[in-house]
């Protein structure tokens, strides 16, 4: 397929299409509009002709799609060449991540979308133009097909080809796995070079207070190392040295307490239990509960009973806050918290859970969570009753970042690309059979002669029966039973064919399916609604969204194996693309095939001759390669904001983590483009040919059957498939007068392919019918 290279085409077309804007330009009712009209007109004539002369200049055939893969390979290098020029002359190389522009993650998430699909585009360039290229490689050469078909084999024409890899040279085989080698680290790379990461607010402080507190009531302003009287449960005063390290403090939290956002306890629990905090700090939970409370005594071990007493701290043995105890403070507790990134710390209260504050330091966090917040109303934190809170809140901080270390290894298989596609154009200097043109006019000059005789060959013949006994056999195509007959699209290529590209689009669909059942079923557990889940959007670097475990690997290791898992689906998406697009080559051969036996048309060739028609295209025609071109782009950036590299940055300190970031928007999204493209497969594959003519598929075997024409017969005039004409026996260039000598035959057993009961007809093939119209 690999129609891409028309968009060169079509910008030198483009100049060329005003004809009707010319009769606008000029005006209808002016007095002078026919002089400029026809100024016009002459002048676009004098620029046609300089297209016409500019396009005998180009390459042509195969050489023309090549040359365009390699100037837009080599665009695409230079552009990539240039950003990581700009990132690091107005960044520098201080790390191999970059952080281009901060700001909320709202504001970021449109820049990234379009810079993942300006890389989806690249990568889809990239790809297209080394299929194109491998498949320029792997077509054979007549040479290749007589030495295969003297060995028993057959060979693949105008498709994408494995099979033909055999009867390759060392120099077009190592190119060949070259080309297709240096496509995987593109895939596995060039999507996570630019990403979002999200700041975690790893550090804020917890304030238990009275409802007065928030309304501006005074309270004991501990700050800082202060000598405090402690007491202990029986009473008792100490007198001790005391540091109470609050940033901020509880005065700047009360004068900014009109900033914090009211929340119920089920929904305070439910922000405040998530692992990434990335839109809140500082807490505020109210409570009706004092510290004499004997209710407070029971959950805590101790109250404040001593009127001289500052705080009562440490009542059941357990890490508890310091509890302020002035009879008219509206402050009781102050705990300044930090909540670390999956630390590994098995003496750290945090180990399981960096909420486990939630659960009074319960080091079981990480699932009792969820009990306390389905008896929310019943909370109670530190000995306090817990009536709701106040929430400090702030915009998801972002930063969009580039691995320059990662653009510079895409560079380096860009740069390999390149080379690849330019040996390709000076390696290749024989004549390939490239198109079913060009293996309908090498069989036509040069009769093969492993087929003499077997004019019905059909490509189901050759895969059933086997090289040997397909030829030894009579086909199983009857022109008086099948010839009426219009096979489907489908037929063009093999079950089995049909069977791996449905199997594995199918497998693709269910572990999508799969996915997109477990994350919804993780967000639920996140504190997500049915209805926010799908506003998070695509490619969203959200903390609801987030793979994350404390097995997770830290460092580099997480960073590296990110980045294969989320590119690994780029990957078999590559695969998938590369099998479909042999499927429909396979089917736009057999379309074009077929049509040789409803009318005279001229062969295309990728070197025109006589009224041949030349090519810019291998075998799928443009309006339907450069839709499932745009499709497989659509497919490939959905599934970069489905799955993707995201880092977790700590704003109190130089840690970050590297993890995946999966959207179910666009997991559906992408589910639902494979489904589509199964069904597009399907109906394309229902449709009917336009003819019964024997289906030959890409076979060389059955191809060469079928172009054993009368002695005469011109490749460079439009030519018909066909029963021949009575005046067309016994000149049929098989080197005998075996077609002059046919005697009727029995429906159904018509080796020759003479038609039953029909004695103006002769054996079938292509012929030049008299003054036959070129299409």
């Amino acid at each position: 397929m690999c129609s891409w290279h028309l968009l060169l085409r079509l910008c030198i077309q483009s100049t060329f299409s005003g004809r009707l804007a010319v009769s606008f330009a000029c005006g209808r009712k002016s007095s002078t509009a026919q002089a400029c009209l026809s100024s016009m007109t002459k002048r676009f004539h004098t620029i046609k002709k300089r297209y016409h002369a500019i396009k005998k200049r180009l390459p042509q055939g195969w050489r023309f799609g090549a040359t365009a893969a390699l100037i837009l390979c080599s665009v695409v290098l230079i552009v990539n060449i240039t950003v990581l020029v700009l990132i690091l002359w107005r960044k520098g190389f201080y790390s191999a991540i970059v952080p281009i522009m901060t700001g909320t993650c709202a504001s970021l998430k449109q820049t990234s979308l379009f810079v993942h699909l300006a890389i989806n585009v690249a990568s889809t360039l990239l790809l297209s133009g080394s299929n194109y290229c491998m498949q320029c490689i792997s077509a054979p050469t007549r040479k290749d097909v007589d030495m295969a078909h003297e060995r028993g084999r057959w060979l693949d024409i105008a498709v994408p080809s494995v099979r033909n890899i055999r009867v390759l040279g060392r120099k077009r085989l190592l190119l060949w796995i070259f080309l297709g080698l240096s496509s995987i680290p593109l895939h596995l790379f060039y999507n996570s070079t630019f990403f979002l990461s999200i700041t975690h607010n790893s550090k804020y402080e917890i304030l238990i207070a009275n409802s007065e507190f928030t309304q501006g009531a005074p309270f004991y302003d501990a700050l800082g190392d202060q000598i405090v009287a402690v007491q202990d449960t029986q009473g008792t005063i100490e007198m001790r040295h005391q540091t109470f390290p609050y940033d901020p403090t509880p005065g700047y939290i009360q004068e900014h307490i009109s900033e914090f956002r009211r929340l119920d306890n089920r929904e305070c629990i439910t922000a405040y239990t998530q692992r990434i905090l990335s839109d809140r700090s500082n807490l505020v939970l109210v409570t009706s509960t004092t510290p004499r409370d004997d209710s407070f005594a029971a959950a805590y071990g101790n109250k404040c009973q001593n009127p001289e007493a500052d705080i009562i701290q440490e009542g059941t043995g357990y890490l508890h806050p310091a509890v302020f105890c002035h009879q008219n403070s509206s402050l009781f507790t102050v705990i300044p918290w930090r909540a670390e990134l999956w630390t590994n710390s098995a003496n750290d209260p945090n180990s399981t859970a960096p909420f486990t504050w939630i659960c009074n330091y319960d080091s079981a966090c990480g699932t009792l969570y969820q009990g306390i917040r389905d008896h929310a109303s019943t909370w109670t934190a530190f000995g306090f009753a817990i009536d709701h809170c106040l929430s400090q809140t702030s915009e998801n901080q972002c930063s969009f970042n580039a691995a320059t270390s990662l653009l510079i290894v895409v560079i380096i298989f860009n740069v390999f690309k390149v080379a690849a596609v330019g040996y390709t154009l000076h390696a290749l200097q024989d004549k390939p059979l490239i198109t079913i043109g060009d293996a309908i006019e090498s069989f036509l000059v040069q009769r093969d002669s492993y087929t003499t005789g077997k004019h019905l060959l059909t490509a189901q013949d050759v895969r059933s029966k086997g090289f040997s006994s397909s030829v030894a056999a009579e086909s199983h195509w009857d022109p008086a039973v099948s010839g009426d007959v219009r096979l489907k699209w489908w037929r063009s290529s093999s079950k089995m064919r049909w069977s791996v590209a449905y199997f594995g689009l199918f497998l693709c669909l269910a572990t999508i399916l799969s996915l997109i059942i477990f994350a919804v079923h993780a967000v639920k557990a996140a504190g997500l609604n049915a209805s926010e889940i799908y506003q998070v959007g695509f490619g969203t670097v959200d903390p609801r969204s987030l793979i994350y475990s404390e097995f997770w690997p830290r460092g580099d290791t997480a960073t590296l194996l990110s980045i294969l898992l989320v590119n690994s689906p780029q990957l078999v998406l590559s695969f998938l693309y590369v099998i479909f697009n042999t499927l429909f080559t396979s089917m736009s051969l057999a379309f074009e095939w077929s049509r040789y036996h409803e009318h005279p048309r001229s062969l295309r060739v990728s070197h025109r001759k006589g009224k041949q028609r030349s090519t810019y295209f291998l075998q799928v025609p443009y309006r339907r390669a450069i839709p499932v071109m745009m499709f497989s782009v659509i497919l490939h950036w959905l599934i970069s904001q489905s799955i993707f590299l995201a880092k977790i940055d700590d704003n109190n300190s130089s840690s970050s983590v590297s993890t995946c970031g999966y959207s179910i928007d666009g997991m559906i999204a992408t589910f639902f483009g494979g489904l589509t493209l199964a069904i597009f497969s399907f109906i394309l594959g229902s449709r009917k040919l336009p003819s019964g003519m024997p289906l030959v598929g890409s076979c060389s075997l059955a191809i060469a059957a079928s172009c054993h024409a009368p002695d005469g017969t011109s490749e460079l005039q439009p030519l018909k498939w066909g029963p021949l004409p009575v005046e067309e026996r016994g000149k049929e260039g098989t080197g005998s007068d075996e077609a002059s000598e046919l005697q009727p035959l029995k429906q159904g057993h018509l080796p020759l392919g003479e038609r039953a009961k029909d004695d103006t007809v002769g054996p079938w093939g292509f012929y030049n019918p008299p003054r036959a119209p070129d299409s």
